[in-house]
């Protein structure tokens, strides 16, 4: 059941985030705050996924599993978010790091346990969801915002997302 409302409630919010975007081209500000509410509320979604990816630490099968369902929701939140700021630059880390922990699912199951490869390959990816989380709150969000929770909608410096997708690729 989890399983299913993690991937119906992105699914849905894509959903309302497009119609938003087309209503914000005639509907003017008003359209701009609710498009501000939808990628706010996307980026805490966003952020509370990777927040529990990062946070754990053992490297197992079942971890594994729950990584995967996290990813499956952050590729779905992410598509949203890159929609509505018109830069497509979260959903191809979300992608590159569903692949990888794909693949260490892969392999653990046919050799019933991680090699020394699948634990460096984990921790590196465990890494660049650290560094995630703290460039989606620096690229993401008006400095200085009240509660620092205000999205930004026009993304600039995004270089350093971009040299985190090369290095998810360089496996």
């Amino acid at each position: 059941m989890k399983k299913f409302y993690m991937i119906f409630m992105p699914l849905s919010l894509v959903i309302i985030t497009v119609l938003i975007i087309f209503s914000y081209k005639t509907d003017g500000e008003n359209a701009k705050v609710t498009l501000e509410s939808v990628v706010g509320n996307s980026l805490f979604k966003l952020l509370d996924n990777y927040e529990a990816i990062h946070s754990t630490k053992e490297l197992s099968i079942d971890s594994i599993k729950e990584i995967n369902v996290n990813l499956t929701s952050i590729e779905v939140t992410s598509g949203v978010i890159d929609l509505a700021v018109g830069q497509e630059l979260l959903s191809p880390i979300a992608n590159n790091l569903l692949k990888i922990m794909k693949d260490l699912e892969n392999n653990y199951d046919q050799n019933k346990q991680f090699t020394e490869q699948d634990k460096e390959k984990y921790q590196k990816a465990i890494t660049e969801i650290g560094v995630m989380i703290s460039l989606i709150h620096e690229i993401y969000y008006v400095p200085n915002s009240k509660e620092g929770a205000e999205p930004k909608l026009k993304i600039e410096n995004f270089g350093e997302l971009k040299t985190v997708n090369n290095r998810l690729v360089e496996d």
